[in-house]
This record gives structure tokens, sequence and C-alpha cells, in this order.
């Protein structure tokens, strides 16, 4: 019997020591599972995660709640890269994200989760395609504060930044690795931020298509920073497999009554090719400009849609400038700048013909032709509002309304419409409309030509059969739709 308590007695002792030796005041059980995933000079990495609200917040309804990630770290260049696929908690792909940081600078690849954004804020109507109000199509945003690294957990720091004796306390050692926990103030803002920046990541490129400034407040991070701190709780599994040389850690972020956060990422020591720099590179400012070009084509796109105009792609190619007039009792060119350019207009021969720095008049008793310069957007977009507001059939005393079809040409540069309608002051009226975008100028050529049927002159009429001609429209048509609707 006393040999038996003995033998009890050493085995404790052993015990005890051994648990000294392992956990003693001195040593963090971590230390060398961090040091080993530091020393990793080029690696590889896959991720994932997923967010879970207790109850989805109004802000994030379109926010991705779950991601792919891959990428690595290239010491030798200096390049930390990451793609990122984001799906719903159902797993159906929404956008995808590139980043790079390369020699000092973050490109990030954005219009697939602009297109996203666009989509649904401007749904049920179609928003129109990012990638043409960029040159290139696809350009690459270079952010001046965006940390791609920030993306995952920096486990070393987090190991470092705890004490021996905290980890001692709440770690689990395992045949295959270690399990630690930690709650309340050991949850810091900064681990916060780290488990949350994939999500961020949807705030920060998205505050880029909003006129007011959202980055500061996330549906992910600002109700964590905002939670009772007490109350977090952080989970994590590491592990390593020294034959394959891989790193695997499994975090599971729990705020009682707010969210879950899990994700997971395996690191594996390996080298590859250098990553080339985006050819075609915006700043901040060019693609805020941009955006606000896409917001106010896309307006013009919705105001035509809800104006239940009808626009007609039928209309042949069109040549409203720089005319060789073949009978100078009719038509006379009158020079005109068109943006940086100058061309050529026909006016009436014998009207009062003037001008101003944007526009010129030719006005004869019973026509008038006008020509002014716009912006030149697409041309369904530009004529639309003179048509719908400009010359609102109620400015004009008017009755027997009618208004043609709008026709575009192919490429929707060019654009031709008519109104026609009983003035109770001028009598019966057609208002004929043309617009052509003008050669390399980033400005379209708009004619407006007012015909007052009832004192309309062979001459004046044999004038809009020479304007027919050359700019390539019958505008006898709609005068000929005119006296049959009246």
């Amino acid at each position: 019997m006393r040999k038996c308590i003995a033998f009890f007695l050493i085995f404790c002792l052993i015990l005890g020591l051994f648990t000294a030796c392992f956990l003693s005041p001195q040593q963090n059980p971590l230390d060398t599972f961090a040091r080993q995933l530091s020393e990793l000079s080029d690696y590889s990495f896959v991720a994932a995660g997923a967010v879970s609200f207790v109850q989805a917040p109004q802000d994030g309804i379109h926010m991705p709640l779950r991601y792919a990630m891959d990428g690595g770290w290239l010491g030798d260049f200096g390049q930390f890269f990451a793609d990122l696929h984001y799906s719903d908690y159902a797993g159906r792909p929404l956008y995808e994200i590139s980043l790079l940081y390369s020699g000092g600078d973050t490109y990030a690849g954005f219009v697939p989760l602009f297109q996203y954004i666009m989509d649904r804020e401007y749904s049920p109507h179609r928003a129109a395609p990012v990638s043409q109000f960029f040159d290139g199509g696809s350009p690459a945003l270079i952010h001046p504060t965006l940390n791609p690294s920030a993306l995952l957990m920096d486990i070393p720091a987090l190991i470092r930044g705890l004490s021996t004796q905290a980890v001692q306390e709440n770690v689990t050692i395992a045949e295959n690795g270690y399990f630690l926990e930690l709650q309340g103030d050991q949850v810091s803002h900064d681990i916060l931020r780290r488990i949350a920046q994939p999500f961020i990541l949807y705030t920060e490129l998205g505050a880029l298509t909003r006129a007011e400034d959202v980055s500061g407040v996330d549906p992910v991070l600002y109700p964590l920073l905002s939670a009772d701190a007490a109350s977090l709780h952080l989970k994590f599994w590491f592990s390593h497999d020294p034959e394959a040389n891989a790193f695997t850690i499994w975090t599971t972020l729990t705020a009682p009554g707010l969210m879950t956060i899990t994700a997971d990422v395996t690191y594996r020591a390996e080298t590859r090719a250098a990553r080339p720099l985006p050819y075609n590179i915006l700043d901040m400012d060019e693609v805020r400009t941009a955006v606000t070009e896409y917001r106010a084509a896309q307006a013009r796109a919705i105001f035509i849609y809800e104006s239940g105009l009808d626009v007609i792609p039928d209309l042949p190619e069109l040549h409203m400038v720089d005319h060789r007039l073949n009978d100078p009792s009719l038509l006379e060119p009158f020079e005109m700048q068109i943006g940086d350019e100058i061309h050529t207009v026909s006016v009436m021969v014998g009207a009062n013909n003037t001008a101003n720095e944007t526009t010129v008049f030719s006005i004869s008793p019973a026509m008038t032709i006008l020509y002014t310069t716009l912006a030149a957007y697409s041309a369904a977009e530009t004529m639309a509002p003179f048509v719908l507001q400009d010359l609102a059939v109620e400015d004009y005393y008017a009755e027997n309304f009618q208004r043609t079809n709008l026709r575009t040409n192919a490429h929707d540069t060019a654009a031709v419409n008519a109104l026609y309608f009983d003035d109770n002051l001028r009598g019966r009226t057609v208002h004929i409309y043309v617009l052509q975008t003008i050669g390399t100028a980033d400005r379209s050529l708009f004619m407006g030509i007012i015909v007052m049927l009832d004192d309309l002159t062979n001459r004046e009429r044999n004038v809009l059969q020479q304007l027919s001609r050359h700019i390539g429209i019958d505008f006898q048509e709609y005068l000929t739709m005119a006296t049959q609707g009246s």
C-alpha cells in the first residue's frame, strides 16, 4: 500500500513538473506557431468568411454576407494581392473585387462592385453598364488609404499583443493544434476591424458611388464598435501541418444580439510570379467625376423611360454641317463654332440670320431655323428634354396635339422628332427637332425648325426640300403628317 501511494505521489510530482515546464510563466504556448507563420517570406492563402445578423440592418440589405478570397504575398517584389468573390448567404454570386499592393500603392478593380450597387439602386429601371463610362472599360482605382493586407487577421501580432498569462489562461492544447478563447476587453477594436474588413470593403469602395459620405457608418463594424465590449466572445483554432508547411486559422466572433462572423484562412509557403500593374489607372477624383456623369446619364435615361416617349432606332446617318450648297438662291453657309471646331450650317437666303456665342438664328415670316450646341450625351437623352419640357404643349395654347416617335440612329448619335398642334395664336404649327453629335467635338448640334403651315410659301417649302437632301431626312413627311392630322 505504501508503495502504491509513493508511486502515485511520484507520478503527480512528475506531472506537475511537466506542466510547469510546458506552461511556465515565461513561455507562451503560441509563440512557436506565431514565429513559424511570420517567417513565411512568400506565401499563398485561401480564405472564406460569412456574417450572420440577428436582425439585418436596413443599410446592409444589399451588402454581401459571404466571401471567398485567395491571394498571396511576394516578399521579393513587395506585392500583396487578393481576389475576392462575394455572394449572398445562399451562396449566389454577387460581384468580384481584385486588389493589388505594389510599390507602396494599392490598386482596386472596382467596376463589378459599382455595377452591383447601381443595378440595385436604379431597379426596376435598367442600369447602364458602368464600364462604358471609363476609358478602357475596366480600370483600376489607385486608392490612397486602402490596405489590402488588413483583409487578413495579423495572427503573429495578435499573439504578441496578448500577455503570456492571458494566453495560458485561455488556451487549450490539442494533439493537432491550439484552441484560444478571448472575451470582453481582450477583443480589441483593432481585432474587430480585422475580422470585419472583408465586409467593410463593400462600404469603403461603395461610398465612391454616393454623393453623401457613408464611409464611416458600416453596417458590420459600426455595431461591433458600439456593442457592449464585455459581451464579445472570440474563438480561434490554430493548426500547423509541418509536411505541407501550411497554417490554418478558424475564427468565430460572436456579438450577442447583433451578429456572428466566421472566417477561416490557410497560409501555405509558395512562390509565385509578380503580378503586372494595371495599365488603366484612375485616381479618386477621376472616379467620382465618372460616377457623377454616370448618374446624370442614368437620370436622363429614366426621364425618357418614365415620359412614355417611344424611341425607335431606325434613323439613317445624318449630315447636319458643312453642306455643299448647289442652289445659292435658297440656302447659304453660316459659320458656327461647335466645341473647338468651326463648321458651317445652312441658313435661309434673305432671312434674318444672326448669331451669338452658341446659337444661330435664321428667321423668315413663316419659318424659323435655330441651331445651338449642347453637351454630347446620347442623342435620345439630349433630345428628350426639348420635346418633353422646353416645348411643353401648354406653352403654345395648343389644340389637336400630336407627337411623333423619337427616332435615333443605330449608334444613338443622331435623333429626329416632331410635334404638331393647332396654335390658337399662330394656327397650325409644326416643330421639327434634329440632333447630331458632330465629328470629334465633344458637343451635339441641335436644330429646331418651326413651321407655320397656314403661312408657308413655296419658297420655304423648297428650302425644306434642300435641307432634307443635305441632312438626309425627309422633312416633308412631318408636314404631311400635320396636314393629315388636321
